[in-house]
């Protein structure tokens, strides 16, 4: 009696197997090199299609797959050389590049690194002798640069930038802050020229000759707040022998870049590919985006003519001092100031009746706090000029009227 039972679906089928073409499932001795079904394999080694041309082989060895790989890995190979070259022969390689070419330019807070030519390197010669210059313009300081011309401390910069200025601080690379003089103006050129003891920095080199048009030159500021150095700025000539608007006036004879001259880059030094000074810096009109430039010669004559005729002789008042200790200071309730050491004899100071161990508190009504006070104001003042010195003395405020005079040559 036949079983009623359904069939079970997992029961082996009896008979021989079904073939390949049938089945949905292929046992790997019917597949060939590749994966695929191989006719031969399964079919007794016949073929349904065209036989192969003569020297063409149907074989296909597990190694062919590797030898297409290699070939393909070669081919991307040389593509990839072919656009290297390429890119080098358009570019340059950075082998060929000196090391130098990369610098950190800034303007304002802002930097970025870029590449130019060698100018930028050779200019930090020029940057040794170029100092920051700080101000005091009534109740706001005001920041410019100047560069060193001779070995008798002559810094040449903007007159702009120094004309009325009560105080004036020069720093160098060394980061020595000194304090400056006035030696004088020259209204024709827009330069003046100051006066500041810096042994050990020597002055720039000046260019024999005036740029050309299209010659890359370089900004040279002084050393910034932070000690980074002095900050390059990349230019182009754009004009030679140029009549320029400056904040100081119109100048005839001025090179011209293409860039403009921001304040706190009045009097800065501008530098050849050779690192020679060809010129100083005058902040010109924000809106035309161009400098102007003072060639070298033109600063090195007017440099010249101001201190050969001491135009403007500093001030002398004929004293030495010293700054107050924290216990004296303490002791005159006083925030500081600079006890007198001697007075020199028939000086503006001894005809005034100031006298050692005097201690001045102020001058024309500005805080002295210490003997470089003393220095600062001095320098902005001009003999015959008249000032009043508040001393304490016996503990007393004591307000005394000098009229300064010329230091006395040996």
């Amino acid at each position: 009696m036949p079983s009623e039972e359904p069939p079970d679906d997992d029961q082996s089928p009896s008979g021989p197997p079904l073939p390949p073409e049938d089945r949905l499932w292929r046992h790997p001795s019917e597949l060939g090199a590749f994966g695929v079904d191989d006719p031969a394999a399964t079919r007794g080694g016949s073929t349904d299609g065209p036989t192969p041309a003569a020297g063409t082989s149907t074989d296909r060895p597990a190694g062919h797959r590797r030898g297409a790989l290699a070939a393909v890995a070669l081919a991307s190979c040389l593509v990839g050389a072919v656009v290297a070259l390429a890119g080098v022969a358009l570019f340059g390689s950075d082998e060929d590049k000196d090391p130098a070419d990369t610098t950190t330019f800034a303007s304002g807070p802002t930097s970025v690194s870029v590449r130019t030519a060698t100018t930028l390197g050779a200019a930090g010669g020029v940057a040794r002798s170029v100092a920051r210059i700080v101000v005091r313009d009534g109740s706001r300081w005001v920041t410019g640069a100047g560069t060193l011309v001779d070995e008798h401390g002559s810094v040449v910069t903007a007159a702009s930038l120094v004309t009325g200025a009560t105080q004036m601080r020069v720093t160098f690379e060394d980061g020595t802050a000194r304090t400056a003089t006035m030696v004088g103006t020259d209204a024709d050129t827009g330069l003046a020229v100051i006066h500041v003891d810096a042994p050990g920095v020597a002055p720039a080199n000046l260019a024999d000759e005036s740029p050309t048009v299209g010659e890359r030159v370089t900004l040279v500021t002084g050393p910034t707040d932070d000690g980074s150095g002095a900050r390059m700025l990349a230019g182009q000539v754009s004009t030679v022998d140029d009549t320029v608007q400056t904040t100081s006036g119109v100048h005839d004879g001025m090179l011209e870049i293409d860039r403009e001259v921001l304040p706190d880059h009045d009097g800065c030094g501008v530098a050849d590919a050779d690192g020679r000074l060809v010129g100083v810096s005058l902040t010109g009109d924000p809106n035309d985006g161009r400098g102007g430039v003072v060639p070298a010669d033109v600063v090195a004559d007017v440099a010249d003519d101001l201190v050969s005729s001491d135009a403007e002789p500093h001030a002398w008042l004929g004293i030495e001092a010293v700054d107050l200790t924290g216990p004296e200071t303490t002791l005159l309730g006083v925030d500081g100031g600079a006890r007198l050491t001697k007075v020199v004899e028939g000086s503006p100071a001894a005809r005034a009746h100031l006298a050692t161990g005097d201690v001045v508190i102020s001058i024309d009504g500005r805080t002295t706090r210490s003997t470089a006070d003393v220095v600062d104001d001095l320098a902005a003042l001009r003999p015959q000029e008249q000032v009043t010195i508040r001393v304490l003395r016996d503990a007393k405020p004591v307000d005394l009227s000098v009229t300064l005079g010329t230091k006395p040559t040996d």
